[in-house]
């Protein structure tokens, strides 16, 4: 029986910037999606936002949004809130909205989470 090998953190973060940034090109779009949703899930929610990859999706949304929340166009403690969990991983602009730390809170009461991660 052979011993399967337990990706680390870094190349996990490895496989997702392949995947992203260049699997498409060689397999089909959804079976790279699929592979990047599957790696970004098996760090764990919380992991997967420290990564360099997240920083790089929460930056564009950031300056998608000119560096204001969508709700009430503040500029003070900006969270970058992901509209859906279902693409975690390989997100799309339209999954991620950039939120006040005030209004990310009333967001969340006003709209429970779906899809949430593992």
């Amino acid at each position: 029986m052979q011993d399967r090998h337990i990706l680390t953190s870094d190349e996990k973060e490895f496989l997702l910037f392949v995947i992203n940034e260049g699997l498409s090109a060689i397999v089909s779009v959804e079976i790279a999606r699929e592979l990047a949703r599957n790696i970004a899930r098996s760090f764990g929610y919380s992991e997967y936002l420290k990564t360099a990859h997240w920083e790089k999706k929460r930056e564009r949304a950031l300056r998608l949004s000119n560096f204001r929340c969508r709700l009430c166009v503040g500029k003070k403690d900006l969270e970058v809130h992901h509209n859906s969990y279902l693409n975690i991983g390989c997100e799309e602009d339209c999954d991620l909205i950039t939120l006040c730390k005030e209004c990310h809170g009333e967001h969340h009461i006003r709209h429970p989470v779906r899809n949430a991660p593992c």
